[in-house]
């Protein structure tokens, strides 16, 4: 399950799978069982670095 900002299990709440989001709450008495992942937001503007990978990759599969 991903989330562009919070994920809240209640307590009367069962998941079963994975967690992303840049939120998570987890209630007593609810139940998981999975993996979480607490992502950052992304920022509007990428560094360099990365702009400049994904344009590498691009061209790579072109070819």
């Amino acid at each position: 399950m991903n989330a562009r900002e919070r994920i809240e299990i209640r307590k009367t709440g069962r998941v079963m799978g994975d967690l992303m989001a840049p939120g998570i709450a987890i209630e007593d008495g609810a139940y998981f069982k999975g993996s979480i992942e607490i992502v950052r937001e992304e920022s509007p503007r990428t560094s360099p670095q990365s702009s400049a990978s994904r344009a590498t990759s691009t061209s790579e599969k072109n070819s």
